[in-house]
């Protein structure tokens, strides 16, 4: 893809935070402070300014399974995605992306993101967060799994610097991605209605999918 064709976006909430020139004292070194990112979290802009730290992807480099984590920054989903069963995503190739592969008592599934009510969620959270709404998820999530691929990669400009991102197919919802190593990258979802972004870490996944719950 040529670079005329590549798309450009920002974060209007922190654009103060994405220019190239924004100051970046907030440990360089990603990787060293992961650990701690996982087990105290970080304010959203520390974790910006990590992120926009790191080397881009290529969305070659993307393609396969990933298994993922929250990265805590006090963000109002921090918490939900992976107690509903959030294994993932996966990339066949850049037409074809699977955006939350969720691990259900049955097996692994492709969630259609189009019924998750993202913003009510967030207004919200009490309604979700309990044993009931993880239980519905689990068990019969699998009525609302994804019949074909909802998202695409693209290369996206964000904070000067152009790298592998997903645009989701019926959301307004754009994650990027970011190098940590050849195995690990974190991503940074930027969804129109939020004030900040959500951040996960993803870790390739070389396992044989055994327990695969669908057919595409």
């Amino acid at each position: 893809m040529n670079e005329t064709s590549r798309e450009e976006t920002s974060l209007p909430p922190t654009d103060d935070l994405l220019c190239p020139s924004a100051p970046s004292a907030f440990i360089p070194e990603v990787a060293g402070g992961l650990s701690n990112w996982q087990a105290k979290g970080l304010s959203p802009e520390e974790a910006i300014a990590r992120f926009l730290d790191l080397p881009a992807m290529e969305v070659e480099e993307m393609a396969g399974r990933w298994r993922a984590s929250e990265l805590p920054t006090f963000h109002p989903l921090d918490g939900l995605l992976v107690r509903f069963g959030w294994h993932g995503k996966w990339f066949v190739s850049a037409e074809e992306g699977h955006p939350l592969m969720v691990k259900g008592r049955f097996g692994l599934f492709p969630l259609n993101p189009f019924v998750i009510p993202v913003r009510l969620m967030v207004a919200h959270r009490w309604l979700f967060d309990h044993f009931v709404g993880y239980w519905l998820v689990r068990h019969a999530g699998r009525l609302f799994a994804a019949s074909r691929a909802k998202a695409r990669l693209r290369p996206v400009a964000l904070g000067g610097t152009v790298s592998a991102a997903m645009i989701y197919d019926e959301k307004p919802i754009i994650d990027h991605f970011r190098r940590l190593d050849p195995q690990r990258c974190i991503g940074l979802m930027d969804y129109r209605d939020f004030d900040r972004p959500f951040f996960f870490l993803l870790i390739r996944d070389e396992s044989t999918p055994q327990d695969m719950d669908w057919n595409l």
